[in-house]
């Protein structure tokens, strides 16, 4: 069941870790449900009721909105993830599947040599907190010889700094 501090829990991990957070397969209808529920409320709560309501209404499209960045950028990058729900991994294999159109249709050669510059996987030498990078993304933490998927400069900055390695596939 969905609640007002779950809610706000969801809404808190999002802002703070780069990946997406897990929630539940369906977890966009029982936001529409639990929204349904606070709304028929408001006739016989008032004005707290209402306060309530536009909140809840607030913190999920929030949730939505950072999510909704997360999926496009993965999709993007052409990272695989998981934690998608239902709807997101439709919207996930819609973006991916049109940017690896658009990259054919630019390189001369038919491939999609741009996506595999923009990305690098790195296995992590010893354990890294979680930290802003001067692209605004929080990324981390990482646990030693875990291997992550980061954009080329992220990762590159990390090898440089001895906290990962290179893996060349």
């Amino acid at each position: 069941m969905i609640s007002y501090s779950v809610l706000r829990d969801i809404e808190r991990q999002e802002l703070m870790q780069a990946s997406l957070v897990p929630l539940p397969e369906n977890f966009y209808d029982l936001a529409k449900r639990y929204l349904a529920e606070l709304e028929k409320n408001i006739q016989n709560g008032g004005v707290m009721a209402l306060r309530e309501y536009e909140n809840v209404k607030r913190i999920i499209k929030r949730i939505m909105e950072k999510r909704e960045e997360k999926v496009v950028l993965l999709a993007v990058r052409g990272v695989e993830t998981e934690n998608l729900t239902k709807e997101e991994k439709e919207l996930f294999y819609s973006i991916k599947q049109r940017m690896e159109e658009y990259r054919k249709n630019l390189n001369p050669d038919g491939t999609e040599s741009v996506k595999k510059e923009r990305v690098k996987k790195v296995r992590m030498v010893r354990e890294v907190e979680a930290y802003t990078a001067p692209d605004g993304n929080v990324y981390g933490p990482f646990k030693e010889k875990e291997e992550v998927v980061l954009p080329s400069e992220e990762a590159i900055t990390l090898v440089k700094a001895k906290l990962a390695e290179e893996v060349i596939e």
